[in-house]
């Protein structure tokens, strides 16, 4: 469990309906703000398994791309139903990761917004959050 319950909760619930509900965040990481929307991470990988299978430009990258992608989608099936961290009081699934996509980062010299992006994070890394997005338009 992380020192944050609500995150943990917030991320236990968006996990547990397993894609059915995303909700925005916006984390604070060593002077760092990260907006986006938190997502379960079988979305995680399910992005960029198609990031990879739609995203390359040049002609012989397609067919790698489109390996890699198909391979990363068949181990996400695989792995679907695996728990990788049993909490051992009570049996259910703990992360030490979060996922987001549709990313927004702001530090105090530039402000980067990454269409179809997608970050993992530790949750020991945040140093605080706010239910939400931020934005500055």
């Amino acid at each position: 469990m992380s020192k944050f319950v609500v995150l943990d909760w917030l991320f236990g619930l968006v996990n547990d309906l397993d894609g059915k509900l995303s909700t925005g965040v916006t984390l604070f990481v060593n002077g760092t703000v990260i907006s986006g929307d938190l997502i379960p991470p079988s979305d995680y990988f399910k992005g960029i398994a198609e990031t990879l299978e739609t995203s390359p430009s040049e002609p012989g990258s397609i067919e790698i791309a489109n390996i890699m992608g198909k391979s990363l989608r068949e181990s996400v099936e695989k792995a679907a139903n695996v728990s990788d961290h049993p909490d051992e009081k009570d049996g259910t699934e703990k992360s030490d990761v979060i996922y987001l996509k549709n990313i927004s980062l702001w530090s105090s010299s530039r402000t980067v917004t990454v269409t179809k992006s997608f970050l993992v994070l530790r949750v020991d890394a945040v140093d605080g959050f706010f239910l939400g997005k931020f934005s500055t338009t």
